[in-house]
């Protein structure tokens, strides 16, 4: 394994979670009509799902963060059936997706030799039902339908997981205490699923040929990197993957910055690659009331939405605009 810091051009950065990685990655291993490329995306109900590129020309939708579980469908079968045509397929996902892919062609005997594999740093996957219910909790209060979500909007910056909602009249709400809801609900981990809490790809032995993911802890690592709106962490895991790496280096120009980083620069801030998020002594209570009295019951009684969090992140959102605070919720 080789890791790398990297960043985009300012454009590439402005439309990603973080650094632009997952979009250069892909530039370098090359798309043609002979390339497919697999990710999560929203659809038109707000699901998140695996889709490919044989459906949308716009790699977009596949780079911003989504914080939910994606429904696979069919996807296994489909990358297995692309791969048996002859096919470059690039996948990207979760640690688990990842490691359950590789396992499904490995049991189907499909050669995967033109497969590469991205998976991310991941904090563990929520359950849908509350992302389904945080969206229809909002359409409530402001009477309109949702047509679009970013949970890392880069017009407001990097920091903060800011969420965007953009409804079907227009109107747009950004970095709201009840758009920040869902945001919150995940950073308490009461919503992942069970396994997440035991996950077994939470360490640096990676399934796939590249690990991308925020590259927490630059400004202390790296004091002389202006982190902008994002910096990506990359890990080349295999030798497919620094065959990559090396077509990077050729077509890195003035506007990105690639540079290779030791282990301890990013490790001690990258929880998720030491060991699995932990499971809150709140969690069984939480799913046991939210059975028996529902959303809005649990995010009040777990301290996610009261007038007290409400006065808090207005004083933490006011503290950010000054530049005192980094991380409003």
């Amino acid at each position: 394994m080789r890791s790398y810091l990297y960043k985009n051009k300012t454009e590439e950065v402005n439309n990603s979670s973080s650094g632009g990685a997952f979009k250069k990655i892909v530039s370098c291993i090359g798309i043609d009509d002979n390339t497919i490329v697999y990710g999560a995306i929203w659809n038109n109900k707000l699901d998140v799902i695996h889709s490919n590129s044989k459906y949308t020309e716009n790699l977009q939708c596949f780079s911003e963060s989504k914080y939910a579980r994606s429904k696979m469908g069919d996807t296994l079968n489909d990358v297995a059936l692309q791969l048996s045509r002859g096919k470059t397929v690039i996948f990207s996902g979760t640690p688990c997706q990842v490691a359950g892919l590789r396992q499904f062609l490995n049991v189907r005997g499909i050669d995967t030799d033109n497969l590469y594999l991205i998976d991310i740093i991941c904090h563990g996957t929520p359950s849908p039902i509350i992302l389904k219910d945080w969206i229809k909790s909002i359409e409530k209060k402001y009477k309109h339908i949702i047509t679009g979500i970013s949970f890392r909007d880069k017009e407001v910056g990097w920091l903060g997981y800011p969420t965007k909602v953009i409804f079907d009249d227009g109107k747009v709400i950004t970095h709201t205490y009840k758009s920040q809801e869902f945001i919150r609900l995940f950073f308490s981990h009461v919503i992942m699923g069970p396994s997440c809490y035991e996950c077994p790809f939470s360490n640096l032995d990676r399934k796939s040929d590249f690990t991308i993911g925020d590259f927490w802890g630059v400004e202390k690592s790296f004091p002389e990197i202006v982190p902008g709106k994002g910096i990506s962490l990359i890990l080349f895991n295999t030798e497919k993957g620094i065959d990559i790496l090396k077509i990077m280096k050729k077509s890195i120009n003035c506007d990105e910055i690639l540079f290779e980083c030791p282990t301890e620069s990013f490790l001690q801030y990258q929880h998720n690659l030491n060991k699995p998020t932990e499971k809150p002594v709140e969690r069984d209570n939480f799913w046991k009331d939210y059975k028996e009295n529902g959303y809005d019951y649990v995010v009040k009684k777990y301290c996610i939405s009261n007038k007290i969090d409400k006065l808090k992140f207005d004083i933490k959102l006011l503290l950010s605009k000054l530049n005192l605070y980094k991380k409003v919720f």
